[in-house]
């Protein structure tokens, strides 16, 4: 009789090391699958919550630019992260979490493991700013602007939400 296979649905469910974990993220991305990991910290809040679920693309599948929330091998300790891109060029990319003082710092286009392109909590999708919002954000970000932690920056955010396509008629006039 052969053995019953077990299924791993979540792969924080195995008790793995962080080089581990970090291992199988990065391959799982690289070979071209898409990934669906839950959030630990909040590094990112208030748009991306502990216990959200992550729809994360690899990055020949998605394009990434100021704004974009990018899954990344950290250049400081090496584990994976999550951040918004606050600032790019030809050769690397400049990130930081919402909920962060620091800048990641460079991070080399091939450490870019995916683009994180949907946000679900508690079954639900999540709207977060796109295009535009985000590029707000991530200017407010790069200036160290610290409002995400007052109501001003939710209002913002709101703003942002609201009148994106606003901004996108006023630029393309």
């Amino acid at each position: 009789m052969a053995p019953k296979l077990r299924t791993v649905t979540n792969i924080a469910d195995l008790s793995l090391n962080r080089d581990s974990f970090t291992y199988i993220i990065i391959s799982i991305l690289r070979n071209g699958y898409s990934l669906k990991m839950r959030v630990k910290g909040t590094s990112m809040f208030p748009f991306i919550k502990e216990n959200d679920l992550l729809t994360i693309l690899p990055p020949e599948k998605a394009f990434a630019r100021l704004g974009t929330i990018v899954c990344f091998i950290n250049p400081i300790n090496r584990s994976i992260t999550i951040h918004r891109v606050i600032d790019c060029n030809k050769d690397y990319y400049i990130t930081k979490g919402d909920n962060c003082h620091a800048e990641d710092g460079r991070v080399i286009r091939t450490d870019i493991l995916g683009i994180v392109t949907r946000v679900e909590r508690k079954g639900l999708n999540v709207r977060y700013p796109l295009h535009y919002g985000a590029r707000i954000i991530s200017i407010i970000s790069k200036l160290d602007c610290v409002l995400y932690r007052n109501a001003i920056f939710k209002k913002a955010c709101y703003f942002c939400l609201r009148t994106h396509r606003c901004i996108k008629q006023y630029l393309n006039k």
